[in-house]
């Protein structure tokens, strides 16, 4: 029997090709990934995830409720969801306190691809990832898989581990190793780097302007009836207006969405106007609300009396605090110029209606506002003297101008997802829905937003949505034109509601994430190199990072969700080995692989005998059995049906010249091969042993070393599944 050695650093993939002759699951969501296959068109879509949580009365086997801030569920995409989802637990760990399942579904489709021709989205959404990320702490995890029976009955499936701990070493970029089974066949690739999902882009038009426009003017009557209560009836079109309006008697408004401005001069992103009928031939220069952004500044106001001379406003500088900016940066990314330009922001106003009347407004109210940008507090400014009643102007609702009459050169750049509601929103509430797409057949998360009360006593502890524009339309891959738009909320839409579009207002790139907004830790445009991903981080932490997975071509893309833990380390040329910086001396632990081949001739291999296992060493001749020089990257391994197969796994950290102690071993459970078995083989030594069937195709494995007593993902940060304390039988 001849023994090959293999060490690799950090963790190792090996490619296996084969040659013809109830308890309830937590908040605390860590990672998964989405995998199915079809049967004509029923899908049965496997949902491999893990959660931390109590692992009171859980047993292997069994079966837990899946549970959330939010309920986590499971929309198919045509309208159908699963709820109430159910996990089998397949491991757990009572030290890290997490739950590693599988929940498993099966849907018909009533045909191959959705009514437009695209691929089924499904999704598994819930709320809240873990606490601990250094990326996307704390948010809604949305999950999306793509199905097009057209053009494949079956995704991939990743094998990479969902929790790897990696050195971050000052000066270089840190990697991991993309791999799936079939892993040839397989192309990867990556979300958006800050992804607002969909939504509309706004060019210039040098003849009409480029803008969106609702009709507000039409809930006109409604405003001024008597009969509408807007503390009863907080969601009616009239108290659209009368917000809008800033009538004294509705004491709170909140305004919110997200935006990307291409240009660092001054435009109104949101504003109220006239029509440019003749009500407003004398009046047409007055705005009852508007925000307008440059690249450093955000302004916010509306008219007292019509003019230019009539305008109230604040003026913000976003980073005239750097401490802010760097917190914004945390969010929108590293600018690339003006702090505002070229990425998304997310904006919130919140209007008030001042107790004491500034006593330059004489006898009329003033009105007081509040700035959030990405949901930090950037400023206030009150006593700004309340709009005077001018009948028939700011009868419109203004997406990227103030003035229908000279509309340009108006924004340019693209927006999503806008809310009016009633009522101050408070800042832990907008830094929380600001990262959540609000939609009817998602309320079991959060409730319908259009019901309750607003009155003057509970205008700044209750907010009730009015009015949601969420910019997201159905576009194969972007770029058609928009020239109405309905409204997410109300739910049941009046004309007064829809949105209408003028000069160049398209539809952008489709969402790549699925959710609201996210920050990935991976570069989108570096491409994969033998696998290799680049990470995009400033330092070391735990980093969520989403991946895609689909065959080449672009068919059965799903999402393969995992952790990554960066160690802050050093490399120690003494010792030949990255040394942790915490705790002190500690050395980051590796994995050495023996593949332990059944014929002791290697050449025969090569000539056409049976063998059990023949290392195929990228460039070489294919009978070669040196297994060094495989870091980062796949490593392929042929192997003969019916013939065992043996791979001897050694996890062990350095602890001093020439010394080691074990450590633990990681291995996806949910990729091992068919009808493997991983047993013990003395301490810090584990067998898996396989035996592959003429029907298996190309199969990888993948194992990370962890430091002892630690979870796995840097000291049990991660929870890491690794060898289970109880392990499936």
């Amino acid at each position: 029997m001849l023994q090959s050695n293999m060490r690799i650093y950090f963790y190792v993939c090996v490619l296996l090709v084969l040659f013809s002759t109830s308890g309830n699951a937590s908040t605390g969501f860590r990672y998964g990934t989405i995998t199915w296959a079809s049967d004509g068109n029923y899908v049965n879509f496997t949902i491999q995830t893990v959660f931390q949580q109590s692992t009171d009365n859980v047993v292997v086997g069994g079966t837990t409720d899946v549970i959330g801030t939010e309920s986590p569920s499971f929309f198919y995409g045509d309208s159908s969801v699963a709820r109430y989802l159910k996990m089998k637990v397949l491991s757990f760990s009572q030290d890290s306190q997490w739950i590693m399942g599988e929940i498993t579904l099966r849907h018909r489709y009533q045909s191959a691809v959705d009514p437009n021709g695209k691929p089924w989205k499904a999704q598994f959404i819930g709320c809240c990832r873990i606490s601990e990320l250094s990326n996307n702490a704390g948010k809604p995890w949305v999950l999306t898989a793509e199905v097009n029976l057209d053009l494949a009955d079956r995704s991939p499936k990743p094998a990479i581990l969902p929790t790897l701990s990696v050195p971050f070493v000052a000066g270089q970029i840190p990697q991991i190793l993309a791999a799936a089974h079939d892993n040839d066949r397989v192309e990867w690739s990556f979300g958006s780097p800050f992804d607002v999902g969909g939504s509309l882009l706004i060019s210039p038009s040098s003849s009409t302007g480029s803008y969106i426009s609702v009709e507000v003017g039409k809930l006109y009557s409604q405003s001024i009836d008597p009969s509408v209560n807007c503390y009863v009836q907080s969601s009616a079109g009239g108290c659209f207006l009368k917000l809008l309006h800033g009538k004294a008697e509705l004491k709170g408004f909140t305004v919110e969405g997200w935006v990307k401005s291409s240009s660092d001069n001054m435009k109104y992103i949101v504003s109220t106007s006239a029509t440019s009928s003749a009500v407003c031939t004398s009046n047409c220069s007055f705005s009852t609300f508007f925000i307008a952004m440059d690249g450093s500044s955000i302004t916010v106001g509306h008219n007292e009396v019509p003019g230019q001379d009539g305008i109230r406003s604040a003026v913000f500088q976003v980073c005239s605090d750097a401490t802010i900016c760097s917190q914004i940066d945390t969010v929108s990314g590293p600018a690339s110029g003006s702090p505002l330009t070229n990425r998304w922001v997310h904006i919130a106003v919140v209007r008030t209606v001042d107790a004491v009347p500034a006593p330059s407004c004489g006898a009329g109210y003033s009105l007081s506002y509040q700035l959030y940008v990405n949901g930090l507090s950037i400023g206030s400014q009150s006593g700004l003297c309340a709009p005077l009643s001018v009948p028939g102007v700011a009868d419109l609702l203004l997406f990227g101008t103030t003035s229908v009459s000279a509309p340009y050169p108006g924004f340019a750049g693209y927006l999503q997802e806008w809310r009016f509601w009633h009522g101050v929103m408070l800042q832990d509430q907008i830094a929380r829905f600001m990262m959540m797409p609000l939609r009817p057949d998602r309320e079991d998360f959060y409730g319908d937003p259009t019901s309750g009360q607003v009155t003057p006593l509970t205008y700044v502890s209750t907010s009730v949505l009015l009015a949601d524009y969420s910019m997201q339309v159905d576009c194969a891959a972007g770029g058609c034109a928009v020239p109405t738009l309905v409204p997410v909320y109300p739910k049941v839409t009046s004309p007064a509601f829809l949105a209408h579009s003028v000069g160049n207002v398209t539809a952008a790139d489709p969402a790549t994430s699925g959710g609201m907004f996210w920050r990935s830790a991976v570069t989108a445009n570096a491409g994969l190199v033998d696998g290799r991903v680049t990470l995009r981080v400033s330092g070391p932490g735990l980093y969520q990072v989403t991946l895609f997975a689909s065959w080449r071509g672009g068919a059965g893309k799903i999402p393969v969700d995992l952790v990554v833990s960066l160690d802050d380390a050093a490399w120690d040329v003494n010792s030949s080995a990255y040394r942790l910086r915490v705790p002190p001396a500690a050395f980051f632990p590796t994995v050495s692989m023996l593949a332990v081949l059944q014929n002791p001739l290697a050449q025969a291999c090569a000539a056409g005998s049976p063998c059990a296992v023949l290392y195929e060493a990228p460039g070489s001749d294919p009978s070669a059995v040196d297994l060094s020089g495989c870091a980062l990257r796949s490593c392929k391994l042929r192997v003969f049906p019916g013939f065992p197969v043996v791979l001897r796994l050694q996890a062990k950290q350095l602890s001093g010249p020439g010394a080691y102690t074990n450590a633990r071993l990681g291995v996806w459970l949910g990729s091992l091969l068919p009808g493997a078995s991983l047993t013990e083989a003395g301490a810090g030594f584990w067998d898996l042993s396989w035996v592959p069937c003429a029907s298996d195709a190309r199969r990888t494995l993948c194992a990370q070393a962890f430091a002892p007593g630690g979870g796995g993902g840097g000291g049990g940060a991660a929870g890491g599944p690794g060898v289970p304390r109880r392990r499936p039988p």
